[in-house]
C-alpha cells in the first residue's frame, strides 16, 4: 500500500497528474510530471494489478513513450 500512497501523494501535490486507461487488458494510469518550465510531460505508465478483483500490485514503467503509445499527448493541461 505505501506505493499507492506515494503516488496520491505526488498526485495531490500537483507536479504529477495520472490519467486513467488499460494497458493488456489491466487498469492503467498514464502519468505526467510537471518539468522545471511548469509543461506536464508524459513520463511513465503505471500498470495494476488485481487477483481475485482486489489491488495487488502496481508496476512503473518509466518510459515516456509507452504514454503516447497509449493514445495520449505528449504533454498534458490543467493543474
Amino acid at each position: 500500500w505505501a506505493r499507492i500512497e506515494l503516488i496520491e501523494a505526488a498526485a495531490r501535490s500537483g507536479n504529477v497528474r495520472l490519467l486513467p486507461t488499460r494497458a493488456n487488458g489491466q487498469p492503467a494510469m498514464a502519468g505526467y510530471r510537471r518539468d522545471a518550465s511548469g509543461v506536464l510531460r508524459a513520463d511513465c505508465l503505471w500498470v495494476l494489478t488485481l487477483v481475485d478483483g482486489r489491488f495487488s500490485r502496481a508496476t512503473k514503467f518509466e518510459n515516456p513513450s509507452l504514454v503516447t503509445a497509449a493514445g495520449f499527448p505528449e504533454t498534458a493541461t490543467g493543474s
